[in-house]
């Protein structure tokens, strides 16, 4: 499948791969289903200039089962990836993906507006790009069940030997979390001003030239709005299917009861093993602000 410039595949259920095949679109690829399946041994390729691979529909998420294993491999390459929301990825023993720009981690806003998502593989994930990051407010988790299995980040060359570390994103208050047997981390992950938890049941090893940062570095970061001077909220806009927009407003802070709604800035390593080879940062460091803006009526209105 080459000969279109943008492909969007749509399942309630489950997307099965049932051959090997290669989709190529020349603009956008969206895969997006609760459960994404790959047949026994099959290989299949998605290569576009924006993948997005997971499962929007927020009334699925639900439906996001275990991943089960299998012998099939998934590459996906593209300048931009999203992963969103909760998905599986079944049949797989490896996946990669190979972004020439970033990795965007994004979840999908339940009833309480929790942005929440993750991937479930019972196989080996690659994921090479500038950085790995979660939108704002996003919590985001990468899961392998497979024994032994390893989840890898690695960036990209910055041309004189070391990883490219690109500007922090305009992304604040997200976390990631990343759970397997075997972590290594060899690029650059960040949570802006957000939480960082690298969970490996065996072995963690933070690579040199690495980056794991929860640091702003300075930047102001453009986050919700001011109601009143009182009440800090975050915006949600969604569609129904008659394309009618709706919004609907999470509250950060209340002034009536001063209770802060974000998570606290953190990042935690756990392993049975964990090595931090020489060269490899991890930035808990302050600088940068979340602000929210309010418009104020001036004279006449």
């Amino acid at each position: 499948l080459a000969n279109f410039d943008n492909l969007a595949i749509k399942a309630g259920n489950r997307i099965e791969f049932m051959n090997s095949m290669a989709i190529k679109p020349r603009g956008r690829l969206t895969i997006d289903a609760p459960d994404i399946v790959l047949g026994a041994a099959s290989v299949v390729d998605l290569d576009a200039m924006y993948v997005n691979l997971g499962n929007g529909d927020p009334i699925k998420q639900e439906l996001a089962a275990a991943a089960t294993a299998g012998d099939g491999v998934l590459n996906v390459a593209a300048g931009l990836i999203d992963l969103t929301g909760r998905f599986a990825l079944s049949g797989v023993k490896q996946a990669s993906l190979i972004s020439t720009g970033d990795v965007r981690l994004a979840g999908v806003a339940d009833a309480k507006l929790d942005l929440v998502g993750g991937m479930d593989s019972a196989g080996d994930l690659l994921i090479e790009a500038a950085q790995v990051y979660a939108t704002t407010l996003s919590e985001y988790g990468l899961q392998s069940s497979k024994a032994d299995g390893t989840i890898r980040i690695a960036g990209l060359p910055d041309g004189q030997g070391g990883i490219y570390v690109p500007p922090v994103p305009l992304s604040g208050a997200g976390s990631v979390t990343v759970q397997a047997d075997f972590i290594e981390q060899g690029g650059v992950l960040r949570a802006p001003l957000g939480r960082i938890v690298l969970a490996a049941n065996k072995g963690l090893t933070l690579e040199d030239g690495s980056l794991t940062s929860v640091s702003a570095e300075g930047m102001a970061i453009p986050f919700g709005r001011v109601q009143n001077g009182r009440s800090w909220v975050y915006d949600f806009y969604t569609l129904d299917e008659q394309g009618n927009q709706s919004v609907r407003s999470r509250t950060l802070y209340s002034g009536d009861d001063g209770v802060v709604d974000l998570p606290a800035k953190e990042i935690q390593l756990i392993g049975t093993s964990t090595e931090v080879r020489l060269g490899a940062k991890v930035d808990l460091s302050g600088g940068g602000d979340l602000v929210g803006y309010e418009f104020a009526a001036g004279p006449g209105g």
